[in-house]
């Protein structure tokens, strides 16, 4: 009930403005380079619970459930499988959305439709649970592993970003 009277307060809420987000967002204003965008990525999950990419979180493992491991998960697709694999709006819609954040942080916009298209080839395998692989949904992976997928970046230091800690362990 609370966390719903704070919602309702809108004065409040006025008051306050962005102030609570600015750490985030002066992290992300100040990257540089591939590291600096992922301790970011990293404050804005611990800080304010927002994934941006991936997402790590500790579970039960699937082919053992006496341990526990990490997963990695993709960010939300912006807009549901279903949607985007079904209705040609919700693609053009999310490409100009891609482009406008791509023209923000100085990108080239072209880049958008190949992003779109890597999101909806995400969705295609992601969509269908009855069709999905459990070994390529779950693709299990060591350190080093994973390494040689996040090959521009320190795999072990983004974890500890994220908040898991040891995840040698």
């Amino acid at each position: 009930k609370d966390l719903y009277l704070m919602y309702l307060d809108t004065d409040a809420r006025e008051n306050t403005g962005i102030a609570p987000l600015m750490k985030g967002l002066m992290e992300v204003e100040n990257c540089e380079n591939i590291n600096d965008f992922v301790t970011a990525c990293g404050l804005l999950y611990r800080e304010y619970g927002c994934d941006v990419l991936c997402y790590p979180y500790i579970a039960p493992d699937i082919y053992d459930s006496s341990t526990y491991t990490v997963y990695l998960e993709q960010m939300d697709l912006l807009y549901p499988a279903e949607d985007l694999l079904n209705t040609a709006d919700s693609a053009e819609n999310m490409q100009k959305v891609i482009a406008a954040i791509l023209e923000v942080y100085g990108s080239e916009t072209e880049d958008a439709y190949d992003i779109v298209s890597m999101i909806l080839d995400i969705a295609k395998s992601t969509s269908d649970i009855q069709t999905m692989d459990i070994t390529e949904a779950y693709n299990s992976c060591n350190p080093q592993e994973l390494q040689e997928i996040f090959d521009n970046v320190d795999v072990l230091s983004m974890l500890e970003e994220f908040g898991v800690g040891n995840a040698e362990q």
